[in-house]
């Protein structure tokens, strides 16, 4: 008969740990971040027509329960006048101000209900008037 020697593979501490968080991550199933909520929309300017490079603010109004209060973020529309934010899938209350050059600022509420959803907010943009050309 043979005699046979034990000829295993020995680990560091240090790989044992990191295999058996391994293990344990594995068996949890994959985390995933919570996906964000959505407020998006257009910006027109009379008589209907898409404003590019209008200047969008958001701005919290009420704040989403247990998240800290989000900062006030500010974008420019692209050239088919579209913008977007996204802000935490929580109940929360915003207010959205669109600017541009020639015209009225315009101020739009828009709410979350909580989850990932996408909320749309479509702003229309009168023209200042000029002097020598009022009514």
């Amino acid at each position: 008969m043979r005699k046979m020697r034990k000829t295993g593979a020995r680990l560091a501490p240090g790989s044992i740990l990191f295999c058996l968080l391994l293990a344990s991550s594995l068996g949890a199933g994959p985390r995933q971040a919570a996906e964000p909520a959505v407020i998006a929309g257009t910006v027109f300017q009379e008589p209907g027509f898409a404003l590019p490079r209008a200047e969008v603010t958001l701005t919290t109004t009420t704040p989403p329960e247990g998240a800290k209060s989000p900062k006030v973020q500010k974008t420019l529309t692209n050239s088919r006048g579209e913008y977007f934010f996204r802000v935490p899938p929580l109940k929360a209350g915003y207010l959205l101000t669109a600017r541009a050059a020639g015209f009225i600022a315009e101020r739009r509420p828009a709410a979350t209900s909580g989850g990932p959803e996408r909320v749309d907010v479509y702003i229309t943009l009168k023209p200042e008037l000029q002097k020598g050309k009022e009514k």
